[in-house]
């Protein structure tokens, strides 16, 4: 992941196509007696898409092998500094201290979190869509969450008054997680209450909905670490191909 932009065969691939096609172009035009002028198009045309492959290699990527690319740009050079693995490690009593808070958070949320996934935006003044939804740790014990036991009524979010819509939207749809989409311009603090049908309290959850905020961050990958969703249906690079003109106009 290191060396992503080791992309070598699938540019060689969009390269050698294009040469092709040039071949092909040059060899019709001097049936058809074109002017010099037209030899020289077609030139400038395999040079230009030849040196935006190899400064852009992200385009000539498709699907699957595109995520890889981008994710391995958002995380750059990873190293962790810790690994999950089993483990009967005797805490001290400051970090047991922490590990009890730990455990009292999964506790008082009932193992219920927000998350969010993000992909740059089609809609006019906005950069980020972005998709929320209820996520349920589940029980070490084997209990059912939540989510599984239906004792989730609804989730309302509360986005700020930047989204003037729809201050507060309740959703109901929990075969989905409560998934609500937005679009956004700017990273934004999402409030949830999560309201049951068991005579539980309601809950009040947080989630800061990060995501990369201008054209120079998405051109260097992004700073987020959230995965783009749906990237089969909405191709990103002809999103940040476009923004990439955008900002040279």
């Amino acid at each position: 992941m290191d060396r992503i932009w080791r992309v070598a065969a699938h540019r060689v691939t969009h390269v050698v196509s294009l040469a092709a096609v040039a071949i092909t172009a040059v060899v019709v035009l001097a049936i058809a007696s074109a002017p010099w002028g037209a030899y020289a198009l077609v030139t400038a045309i395999l040079a230009g898409s030849i040196v935006a492959l190899v400064l852009f290699p992200q385009l000539g990527l498709e699907k699957q092998q595109l995520l890889v690319f981008l994710m391995a740009k958002v995380f750059g050079r990873f190293h962790p500094d810790l690994s999950q693995v089993p483990t009967d490690k005797v805490l001290s009593e400051a970090e047991r201290s922490l590990e009890d808070r730990r455990r009292t958070e999964y506790e008082d949320n009932q193992g219920l979190f927000l998350g969010h996934y993000w992909r740059p935006s089609e809609e006019e003044g906005q950069i980020a869509d972005i998709r929320i939804f209820l996520h349920a740790h589940q029980h070490p014990d084997g209990r059912p969450t939540p989510l599984e036991a239906g004792t989730v009524e609804c989730v309302t979010y509360y986005l700020g008054p930047k989204f003037p819509s729809e201050d507060a939207t309740t959703k109901r749809n929990s075969t989905e997680a409560f998934t609500i989409d937005i679009t956004a311009y700017g990273p934004v603090l999402c409030l949830a209450e999560v309201t049951f049908n068991d005579g539980s309290d309601p809950l009040y959850l947080s989630r800061y909905l990060d995501f990369p905020e201008d054209l120079q961050t998405w051109q260097t990958a992004g700073a987020s670490a959230q995965i783009l969703y749906d990237v089969d249906a909405h191709p990103p690079w002809k999103r940040m191909w476009r923004r990439i003109k955008g900002g040279n106009e």
